[in-house]
């Protein structure tokens, strides 16, 4: 299951950079390969959450164990499989070990913005969960959100071809699987030019990775959800 958190992150393309020959000499172009996504956040919009955010985000860089206690929410939910609650978490998560991935991927998630759901009333990170860009198929793109480097096969030794950031690519194919070492592990991905090439798992993002939930109950911002899946 662990090995599955590398498959959060992922969507838009905004630039490739690219080393070219020019007049004997080696320069850098930038050259737009697809659509940018610039991300959001609209924590802002309640400023007691977003003083929360920032003493969270503090928690985290400490791997502060007991301020992530105490905003636990009693019945928090771990995705769709059931086992849910405060005993779920610790089978889950092992906070009080400082290598627990919690902390990674906590800090990956809450620093990607937040976007509201008046409905439900909860802050949801990363921003792209309720607002994926419009008219991309969420089942088939992935967002790019940090500069990623694009390999033109599936392994680090091979030629970089180029780096994707900020942009939204094309799923083509998944290259190893969840039990595979991290370093075996590599998704195919297209700009809308058409270039091509492979990308780190935990460099994209899906609609249906990981994320966070935060809601409001009696006065204090609770963590209230912390899964992948729909």
């Amino acid at each position: 299951m662990k090995r599955s958190m590398l498959m959060l992150l992922a969507l838009p393309l905004l630039s490739i950079t690219m080393v070219v020959a020019q007049n004997g000499k080696q320069a850098q172009q930038t050259v737009g390969h697809g659509s940018p996504y610039a991300g959001g956040d609209e924590g802002a919009r309640d400023p007691s959450f977003q003083a929360f955010r920032q003493q969270f985000i503090g928690a985290l860089h400490r791997h502060d164990v007991a301020f992530v206690r105490n905003i636990l929410d009693p019945q928090i939910r771990l995705g769709f499989d059931g086992d849910d609650g405060l005993n779920g978490f610790d089978r889950e998560w092992h906070i009080g070990d400082s290598t627990s991935e919690f902390w990674t991927l906590m800090s990956a998630l809450v620093s990607r913005g937040a976007s509201y759901d008046a409905k439900t009333r909860t802050f949801t990170a990363p921003y792209t969960f309720y607002r994926w860009p419009r008219g991309y198929d969420s089942e088939k793109t992935f967002i790019v959100f940090d500069a990623a480097k694009v390999y033109a096969e599936p392994t680090s030794s091979s030629k970089v071809i180029g780096t994707f950031s900020k942009e939204v690519v094309q799923y083509i194919e998944w290259v190893g699987n969840n039990t595979s070492p991290p370093e075996l592990q590599w998704i195919k991905v297209r700009a809308t030019d058409g270039l091509t090439g492979f990308v780190r798992p935990s460099s994209v993002y899906g609609m249906y990775g990981w994320r966070v939930a935060f809601q409001k109950k009696n006065g204090q911002w609770r963590l209230v959800f912390l899964g992948k899946g729909d």
